[in-house]
């Protein structure tokens, strides 16, 4: 009997091999496969590493160059796969490309975290994982294969039907091409909870009695405009600027990404540079390819530039050589000056960590709820989501204006906001009532028996 025992070693998931006989252990040992983003001069260079602390190359080559045009974030969700498979391998004694349909059902068992119980295999304290991080996660391993020129039949074999997933990192709900191995997930129908107009009153009220214009001007950008997180962390001050268009000037943030970010600074929807020179394209200085434009109001403009005077004044004096470090940002514009606008209060760069310690803090004093242990309901998303129901509910934009506004590709990625809330049920049905019951007041009185 082959026992695998789950755990964390050094903050990564690590596999005890356990043979026993009789319930006597036999023998021990450890399965540790580790994945590592290093940075050599100005490039990223993406890194998993065998049981000796080798580099794998055919991961490297997959990674750093196959992959060479996606996001870093991708990048880590595909590591991470890689770096499951790697120790599935290990433990069975495998390839992939050799996997039986068993092993590729008890493989993908393996990333659910479902421990059945087995006659050659016992597996115990398994990570749960959602069907969707599993379906994208059997979507690397096709690309992976495919890379490599071999193929898992069973693995491949299409279905007629599509499977939904969850981006593991921004929680964006995207589909897979229809294969059987795919694990089936159900489509909701409630939208992912948002912030409403009086949730956004309480905080602004609570951030302004209890903490900094910084907190402010972070929630204000995601929720009157619809931006994400990173592209709010990974904005600097030449992205925000008093631009003329036409004959009237308008406050306008440009939402890009520079070599100098960090993965979790990185934009979802532009262009991804991997050099310096690409600053230079034409691709990069072409709206909706290179860089996305959003605009704000002027008491929103004039307070990022208050918070900046003040602050970054403040971190300059207290924090020289930290401040300097962390902050400074590539310059698109050619500025000799350029720095990250949101900073800690140390001088330097906001974490996305830092962030949402103070968010998931500011939501449970002011009594919004918050998940424990899952990030089904992420808490930045949430004012994106406010951002679009505000727009259907108040201003009454068809779906093609808010596909717009929130920067999606697709029509469809927006047709979610289009279906009522629980709570949104509730008072359409109450609103209905006493439309009905201005009509036909007598509705109010419920008499039998009375002879008129």
């Amino acid at each position: 009997m082959l026992r695998v025992v789950e755990h964390e070693y050094d903050n990564s998931i690590v596999y005890d091999l356990l043979i026993e006989d009789n319930g006597k252990i036999i023998s021990r040992s450890l399965i540790k496969y580790q994945i590592a983003d290093v940075i050599i001069g100005d490039q990223h260079y993406y890194y998993i590493y065998d049981q000796f602390m080798n580099p794998i190359r055919e991961t490297f080559n997959f990674l750093n160059f196959a992959l060479e045009r996606k996001t870093m974030n991708t990048k880590y969700v595909y590591m991470n796969a890689l770096k499951f498979l790697y120790c599935f391998e290990e433990i069975i004694g495998l390839q992939l490309k050799d996997f039986s349909p068993i092993n590729v059902e008890a493989f993908k068992d393996f990333l659910q975290g479902i421990c059945r119980p087995g006659n050659t295999f016992v597996f115990e304290n398994l990570t749960e994982r959602s069907s969707e991080t599993v379906n994208q996660y059997l979507g690397v391993y096709r690309s992976f294969l495919a890379y490599k020129n071999e193929e898992n039949k069973y693995l491949q074999v299409r279905g007629h039907n599509s499977a939904r997933y969850r981006v593991a990192v921004d929680r964006s709900i995207g589909v897979s091409q229809g294969y059987k191995t795919n694990i089936k997930t159900l489509n909701s129908v409630e939208i992912p909870r948002y912030i409403s107009v009086d949730d956004y009153a309480k905080i602004i009220k609570h951030i302004r009695q209890q903490y900094t214009m910084r907190e402010e001007c972070i929630v204000r950008l995601m929720y009157e405009t619809g931006m994400r997180i990173g592209e709010v962390l990974g904005l600097t001050n030449e992205d925000v600027v008093n631009q003329k268009f036409g004959e009237n000037y308008y406050n306008c943030v440009y939402i890009r990404n520079r070599l100098t970010d960090k993965r979790y600074q990185m934009a979802k929807t532009t262009m991804k540079v991997i050099s310096r020179k690409e600053y230079k394209s034409k691709a990069y200085r072409t709206a909706n390819a290179g860089f996305q434009r959003v605009f704000i109001t002027d008491e929103l403009y004039e307070l990022i530039g208050q918070y900046i005077d003040i602050v970054h004044n403040e971190a300059r004096d207290s924090f020289s050589r930290r401040y300097m470090e962390s902050t400074k940002a590539d310059s698109v514009n050619g500025e000799t000056d350029n720095f990250y606008i949101f900073i800690n209060a140390f001088g330097s760069r906001l974490s996305n960590v830092t962030w949402d310690g103070i968010l998931r803090k500011i939501f449970e004093e002011v009594g919004i709820q918050v998940d424990k242990r899952i990030r089904d309901n992420n808490l930045n998303h949430r004012f994106r989501h406010g951002f679009a129901m505000f727009q259907i509910q108040y201003r009454h934009i068809d779906a093609v204006q808010l596909a717009n506004m929130m920067r999606h590709k697709s029509v469809s990625s927006v047709m979610k906001y289009y279906r009522p809330t629980i709570s949104d049920k509730i008072r359409i049905k109450e609103n209905f009532t006493q439309d009905l019951y201005g009509l036909i007041p007598d509705l109010r009185e419920v008499t039998y028996g009375e002879k008129s």
